[in-house]
């Protein structure tokens, strides 16, 4: 790992242990093991630093997605890569669900948001799919609908985090997913 990405991850770390008031130029270099001076060969101060961290998490967000699978599966492997890439990173899922640190950066808050609206258009997507097959209800609407999905995903990404990773991330919200899928899908079959 480079020094930049030293860097980067180690301000990961102490946002989401001390959040942004700890975060501190003096405090990132004594923790990476540098001087002041070699975090500022990298970065201009911690606003650009922050915009780093904001920019790895959008590219670690980008989804892939399947080739004309059936909206339901699309949204079960949405979830799926979420789950695994907080599992990889719980720095990161820490920092971002907990604690975020975009909030006092008014540029990066808008950012975050857009970022986040665009997984919300990402699932809306698979949601109108299967409301036009026939797979998923059509009396709850779609925002209600993302509603049901992603509020568990939080909720059990934050207690995963509160319980110092003491469950399985994955299996836990893949057994939420089956619950949620009860209240959500038709029963009519879908292609796929």
């Amino acid at each position: 790992m480079g020094r930049k990405d030293q860097i980067v991850e180690t301000a990961i770390s102490l946002l989401a242990r001390k959040g942004v008031k700890g975060f501190t130029i003096r405090n990132l270099s004594q923790e990476v093991g540098v001087t002041d001076g070699a975090v500022y060969r990298h970065f201009t101060g911690k606003q650009a630093i922050m915009e780093e961290i904001l920019g790895r998490f959008e590219d670690l967000s980008h989804f892939e997605e399947g080739q004309a699978e059936a909206p339901l599966t699309m949204i079960e492997h949405f979830l799926q890569d979420r789950y695994r890439r907080f599992e990889e990173n719980p720095e990161l899922a820490r920092l971002l669900l907990l604690n975020n640190p975009f909030q006092s950066h008014p540029e990066l808050m808008s950012r975050f948001r857009r970022m986040m609206h665009r997984h919300f258009q990402v699932v809306e997507s698979y949601l109108n799919a299967g409301r036009q097959d026939g797979s998923i209800v059509n009396h709850i609407s779609p925002l209600s609908l993302f509603r049901l999905i992603v509020g568990p995903f939080r909720l059990i990404v934050t207690q995963w985090l509160f319980s110092h990773l003491e469950f399985d991330l994955h299996a836990t919200g893949m057994r939420q997913w089956q619950d949620t899928l009860q209240l959500i899908q038709t029963g009519v079959p879908h292609a796929g």
